[in-house]
């Protein structure tokens, strides 16, 4: 679409069934017209109508020339052609990587259209805009309460302390006006017991001020970092526990987990602080102190509790807008991080595509959506914040008056309008710094809510759970797909399998063929339980696989996609993450990469076993990946192997070395292949073709040939393509 100068295509056809490949490739063809074309190729009936191939080795250039020169040489380019020969007359047919069954977090940004991605405006529901009605709140408060149970003891002394501190507030009004009286109506020298022992009280009382307050925060803070971490700790279990299908979901996309598991999560954590250690103390301090006011003088405590609460109801205001401002904020925010998160995790995308400055904008854009909403919110606010403050110096102005009022009448004396004014003035700051938490705790509450949503789903399969059946661990399996129907959640009405009856019987090794979206994919995520079906059963040994123990079902099967994924980890540890049953030895680590052909390889580097691979396995080749995944799939032994296109990123010498190895680990195994070139499924007993959900071909490679159906219409395709 932007007419390149230079086209580059890294295996940019390695994904199609045979039908759209050769249709690409004609295009292509047509396409290379005065441009500078350079194609990566393992397969090659790719390159057939290049002008110029270049064969490489060990990081170097060994040969390079046209296809008749290269022939003509018997070098690399003519070895291959001879693996190939060797292995069939015809290479490979591409029966496509059936991309609709993988789930939307495996896809790569480069699959994905690009004005999509730039456009998305983010169709998913906020929950930041609705409100939490009763039930919510109780089952927020519930489980706010089981994750803070460990720490009853610091909330006690939290509420202890706040006892402690409103009380020396109580005694600081009342030791000081009897000073300042002292100071007034007497003379220090002949009275120095006196301001001796008012003097030492207000001293006394501000260290237990001090000293109150810093222990109350102290273990406000401790109890407010335990719970982040138990909120953390179970955000991840929760997330992993859920089945596949969930991940499917928009609304459960990385972005948006990653933002539950951190931002939530460190929302959540302020609201033991903001009800103990702010609300329940503001409260406590509240009450003491109008009681004592009225009761000293109720006229007084009466007319500034009057202006109080005007004062109050102006600042409730503030923090109201404060609220719609803050959400409107976050909602922005989140649409931002999802569309920054995937650009940065799809780096080379963007800078091949160019499109940094798209991104930019986009990213702008989303922050800058609520500008106006915002800015209309603040002017409301700012006359709030002036109201407020206002009336807080009438009151104290009126406070003043009318104290000296009441003075000069009698009803007052000097201690008692000291100690009342100092009183209520105290409660106006206790009642702003309560109010002052009102956004933080508000948003809390909204991340609360999405926690206990995650906390409280009970998961379709759970793989946490020790219910299910348990067989055998020297289980012959025999695998039988009964009637099964089944679409995705995310698109119910596209049926992928229609009544699918299928059996494979103990031991036998059958590869999946067909078109894309026909179900091979779909058939290896429902026996692995990443799905269930909707209609039918999946059994194992007559058992539905629903009726098993998740782990133990699970444990069973090896399992190698096409697109593996590796943990930031070191190569040793990604293969022993096959099993985590038992710790896995060192030996079976290397038995398991010499069968899968890249022990060699492993060795050749400097810290071996131990090399970090970093993250998604970034420091390996494709090839180097797969095989990893195919060592990490045979450490566990599987009874069941499942090669969803298995050796497809594999050049030609590697495909070789793996295919033998894998034949040697397929006896004895119940084998599934999902054949990604028909020279790898030549050995099968069985293989099945499938058509939109359905069986159309099923039979030994041997029989489908003298049938000359769709089989044999496939490979004859393939085989005029590779003469070519």
């Amino acid at each position: 679409i932007k007419n390149p100068a230079i086209l580059l295509l890294d295996e940019a056809t390695s994904a199609l069934d045979n039908e759209s490949e050769t249709k690409i490739l004609d295009f292509l063809t047509r396409a290379d017209c005065g441009r500078t074309v350079i194609t990566i190729a393992h397969r090659l009936s790719s390159v057939r109508t290049v002008d110029r191939i270049i064969g490489i080795k060990d990081g170097r250039v060994v040969e390079q020339g046209t296809p008749h020169e290269l022939i003509e040489a018997k070098g690399l380019y003519y070895q291959l052609l001879q693996v190939l020969g060797e292995k069939d007359p015809v290479d490979e047919v591409n029966t496509q990587n059936e991309r609709r069954c993988l789930s939307k977090q495996q896809h790569n940004f480069l699959t994905n259209d690009y004005h999509q991605v730039i456009n998305n405006d983010n169709t998913e529901k906020d929950s930041n805009g609705l409100s939490a009605n009763k039930s919510q709140l109780y089952r927020l408060f519930r489980a706010i309460v089981k994750l803070c149970k460990n720490d009853i003891l610091i909330f006690v002394g939290i509420v202890f302390m706040s006892i402690l501190y409103v009380c020396c507030l109580l005694a600081r009004p009342f030791t000081s006006a009897n000073l300042q009286n002292l100071i007034i109506e007497k003379s220090y020298y002949s009275h120095d017991r006196d301001f001796a022992f008012w003097a030492g009280l207000i001293i006394l009382t501000a260290i237990c001020i001090s000293l109150s307050f810093i222990i109350k925060l102290l273990m406000q803070s401790i109890a407010e970092e335990n719970l982040l971490l138990r909120i953390q700790q179970r955000s991840l279990a929760e997330i992993l526990r859920q089945e596949v299908g969930w991940f499917d979901e928009p609304a459960h996309n990385i972005g948006n987990l990653c933002s539950l598991m951190m931002i939530d999560a460190e929302n959540v954590k302020k609201i033991p602080g903001a009800i103990f250690g702010s609300w329940v103390f503001t409260s406590l301090a509240f009450t003491v102190m109008i009681t004592f006011g009225l009761w000293f003088q109720w006229k007084l405590a009466l007319a500034i509790g009057v202006m109080n609460i005007v004062f109050f109801l102006s600042y409730y205001a503030k923090e109201k807008l404060d609220r719609q401002i803050l959400l409107q904020r976050d909602t922005a925010d989140t649409r931002a991080n999802n569309l920054a998160i995937e650009a940065i995790r799809n780096v080379p995308t963007v800078v091949s595509q160019h499109i940094q400055h798209l991104i930019s904008d986009k990213y702008n854009k989303l922050l800058g959506a609520t500008n106006g909403y915002a800015n209309m919110l603040i002017h409301k606010r700012a006359l709030a914040v002036a109201s407020a403050d206002a009336f807080c110096f009438l009151a104290l102005t009126i406070a003043t008056s009318y104290g000296g009022y009441l003075m000069s009448c009698n009803e007052l004396n000097y201690i008692e309008f000291q100690t009342i004014n100092s009183l209520l003035i105290n409660n106006m700051w206790e009642v702003i710094i309560a109010f002052s938490s009102i956004p933080s705790f508000s948003k809390a509450c909204t991340s609360a809510i999405r926690l206990v949503e995650l906390f409280d789903r009970k998961p379709l399969n759970d793989p946490s759970e020790s219910a299910g059946i348990q067989l055998s661990t020297a289980i012959r399996p025999k695998i039988e797909f009964c009637d099964v129907g089944f679409s995705y959640p995310t698109s119910p009405t596209d049926k992928i399998l229609n009544h699918f009856n299928l059996v494979i019987d103990r031991g036998e090794k059958v590869a999946f063929i067909g078109a894309s979206g026909c179900g091979k994919t779909t058939c290896v995520q429902l026996l692995q339980r990443f799905y269930d079906p909707i209609d039918g059963k999946v059994t194992l040994n007559g058992y539905d696989v629903r009726s098993f123990n998740i782990s133990f079902l699970r444990s069973l099967i090896g399992y190698v996609p096409q697109e593996p994924v590796l943990f930031s980890r070191s190569i040793g540890e990604n293969i022993a993450y096959g099993n985590n049953e038992r710790k896995i030895e060192i030996y079976e680590i290397i038995e398991a990469a010499k069968t899968a052909n890249i022990h060699e390889f492993i060795t050749s580097l400097q810290e071996g076993y131990d090399t970090l691979i970093g993250a998604r396995g970034v420091e390996l080749s494709g090839g180097q990946k797969q095989r990893v995944a195919i060592a990490r799939a045979l450490v566990k032994k599987p009874k069941i192997l499942l090669l969803d296109e298995a050796t497809s990123a594999l050049d030609n010498d590697s495909e070789k070395a793996v295919q033998q190895s894998l034949e040697k680990v397929m006896k004895d195994r119940t084998c599934i292949i999902v054949a990604h070139r028909l020279s790898t499924i030549q050995n099968a007993d069985k293989i099945v073709v499938f058509s939109q959900g359905k069986i159309v071909e099923i039979g030994s490679p041997q029989q489908l040939l003298a049938t000359k159906g769709t089989y044999y219409e496939l490979l004859h395709a393939q085989s005029h393509k590779e003469l070519n």
